[in-house]
């Protein structure tokens, strides 16, 4: 449900139909109209819980991981992504050796390449 309210704007349009009796006919919406009214409202409901996710995660890896923040252009690429599913921490960046981080890197471009490939 939206969390607007429009008591006013509700009763205002109520009074204006009855003084100007510009009543207008009762119209049986098409089952395709309330199916995309539907999808649109899941969507943006989607799109809701989206944006909260994200900004969940954005303060969770302020609290963890400091540092993550500005080391790649997109916060949520893939290689973004990657990266904090194999160093969650900076503790864990910091352990491995970076011969170790740039095998797991070239790993999960491939990865990507394989799967992108199979799907065209």
């Amino acid at each position: 449900m939206r969390k607007v309210k429009t008591d006013a704007a509700d009763a205002y349009h109520l009074c204006e139909l009855f003084y100007k009796e510009d009543l207008e006919p009762y119209k049986k919406r098409g089952i395709h109209l309330l199916n995309l009214r539907k999808l649109t409202r899941q969507q943006e409901n989607l799109a809701e819980i989206t944006a909260k996710t994200k900004i969940q995660l954005h303060t969770l890896l302020d609290q963890v991981f400091p540092e993550y923040r500005g080391v790649f252009g997109s916060f949520y690429s893939k290689v973004s992504l990657l990266t904090l599913l194999e160093f969650p921490t900076s503790e864990a960046v910091l352990s491995a050796s970076e011969i170790d981080i740039t095998e797991r890197y070239v790993k999960a471009v491939q990865s990507f390449g394989q799967q992108k490939k199979q799907r065209n």
